[in-house]
Order: C-alpha cells, then structure tokens, then sequence
C-alpha cells in the first residue's frame, strides 16, 4: 500500500527476498551452532528475531486505507504527512475516501470476479508451500544420502537457499516489465523442470547447479510473484481474510509435503521420486497461474478492486 505502482512488484518481492535471505543466514549459523551445541541452540538463535519485532513493531504505520475506511481520517492524514511531500487537503475528496466500515467475510473473495481468482491463488499456494517446506525439511537429509557431510549439506542448503533470495528480487523486477501472470507463470514452470532436471544429477556440481536454479524460479522466485499478487489482488476491506486464507493454505501444504515425502523416501529409498513428485506440484501451481491469475501489472489497488467488483 505505501509503494510506488510502477515498482510495486520488485520492492514488495524485495521484502519476500529478505524472508529466504534468513534462511540463508539460519543454513550457515546451523553450520556453526549445531555442531557445538546441537539442534537444541538453533531454537535459542531463533529467538532473537522476536525481540526485533518488538522494536520494529513500534514503527510499523497503520495501513491509510483501512484507517479512512473506519472514518479515522485524521490518523490516516497524520500518515500521509509523515511520509509524503502531498497535502492531504488536496486530495480530501479522492474516491479512496468511500462508504466507511462495510462488512467482510470468506464470501468476499469467492463471488463474482473475485471466485476463480481466489481458486488460483489458493492452489498456487499450496504447490508453492509443498515445494518450498518439503525441501527445507528434507534437503539436508536428501543431501546427506547423496553422500554429502553434515556440514558439506548445510553449506550447499545455505547456497540454494541465497540463490532463491536473488530469485526473490530479481523476479520482482521482471513482474514490472513482464507482468504478474507471466513471470509468475514462467518460475512455476522453470522450477519445476529444473527441479525434476535437479533429481537426475549424480556430480556435486550438478546438485548445487540444479538446486540453485529450482530455488531461483520455483521457491524464490515463485515466492516473490505469489505473495506480491495476492496482497495487490484484494481490496483492503478483506485483504488480510485473502492473504490469511492464503497463507493457510500454504501452510496446509507445509504439514503435506514433508511427510508425504518422507514416506516417499522410507519407502524406496530414491531421492528422484522425492525431486519428481514435487516438479510435477510446480508445474501444476504454473498451470493454474496462466489459466486463474488476474493480471494487475501497473494498475493501482483502486482500479483493481473495481474491475474485480464490477
């Protein structure tokens, strides 16, 4: 909401981009904590985000549509003069000043317009989430019985993980030159080939190429797209309901794909049944991005919501 539209798309993916540069940082703090003081100090590690929050917290503005959509006009005046260089007097009767607190609810976003794009979302998301928590639950075991050392697994996860946040930012810029449905489209797609291409390798260069590049399109890169769309998709009336709701999916996901994979791989002992299972899942979240996504490249959220309402 507090973006230019014109760069919407690399500077919100370039958010998503700092979430997979973490577990970049988290792959090689495990290679020196884990070792030293097992599992157990990743947890304490993992705390510290938390008392960030608390801080940045404080400085987090509340969302200026929300605010004059709950007729709190002064607050969201307040906002705006803290971060724009434009009076809010001259622009008091914009049409974002609407119909004040309207009533919300799952049936918003799955009538109208607004019905086979959710449906898109919802099974981008799912394939997306399969593909991502599946590998971050299993990759360093995967590596493992590939031969790989502990430390050697974690290093090569660290550097997957890294590509998937170049693929972040990157594919964000692509989605506002390209377009949303098309980028979106083409990282489902190229990571999923290059992820089933990934379960062929047998060479230590050919493991870190592959994966590098599934990270890339099919957990960076798709990452950036999806999330970046669903927030611009919704109006701000019920677009944390969408985005939530997405977000559940995505975490039903997260439960699936590591113990289906984990079955998978107890059952059989092959690692490219694993690497296959979840390219089909990708190229499967590119089928429903060229068929269900609504197109919102260099359109503002205003222009969105009508279209998607009318």
């Amino acid at each position: 909401e507090f973006v230019p539209v014109r760069h919407r798309g690399v500077l919100a993916a370039g958010t998503i981009s700092l979430w997979q540069f973490a577990g970049l940082l988290a792959a090689l703090v495990a290679i020196l904590v884990i070792p030293a003081f097992t599992w157990r100090g990743m947890f304490v590690v993992a705390a510290i985000p938390a008392l960030i929050f608390i801080v940045a917290f404080a400085y987090l503005p509340e969302s200026i549509r929300f605010l004059v959509h709950r007729d709190k006009v002064d607050e969201a005046e307040a906002i705006v003069r803290r971060f724009s260089s434009v009076d809010p007097d001259t622009v008091a009767n914009s049409s974002l000043v609407k119909e004040v607190i309207v009533e919300t609810g799952l049936r918003d976003i799955l009538r109208g317009r607004y019905l086979p794009r959710t449906l898109g979302v919802w099974i981008m998301s799912i394939t997306w989430a399969m593909a991502f928590f599946g590998l971050v639950a299993w990759l360093p075991s995967i590596l493992i019985r590939m031969g790989f050392t502990a430390v050697h697994s974690f290093a090569y996860t660290a550097a997957i993980v890294g590509a998937g946040a170049v693929g972040d930012f990157l594919c964000g810029w692509c989605m506002d030159y390209l377009g949303r449905r098309r980028t979106t489209s083409t990282c489902f797609f190229l990571g999923g080939i290059s992820m089933i291409a990934w379960g062929f390798q047998t060479t230590s260069s050919g493991i870190l190429l592959f994966g590098m590049l599934t990270a890339f399109f099919g957990t960076g890169g798709v990452a950036g797209c999806m999330f970046t769309y669903i927030c611009e998709l919704y109006p701000t009336q019920f677009r944390a309901t969408g985005s939530g709701i997405a977000t559940a999916w995505q975490r039903i996901g997260g439960i699936i794909a590591p113990s289906v994979l984990g079955v998978v791989i107890a059952a059989n002992g092959s690692t490219f049944d694993s690497f296959l299972v979840l390219g089909i899942i990708l190229l499967i979240g590119g089928v429903a991005a060229v068929a269900l996504m609504y197109e919102t490249k260099g359109k503002t959220l205003e222009e969105i919501a009508a279209h998607l309402a009318g």
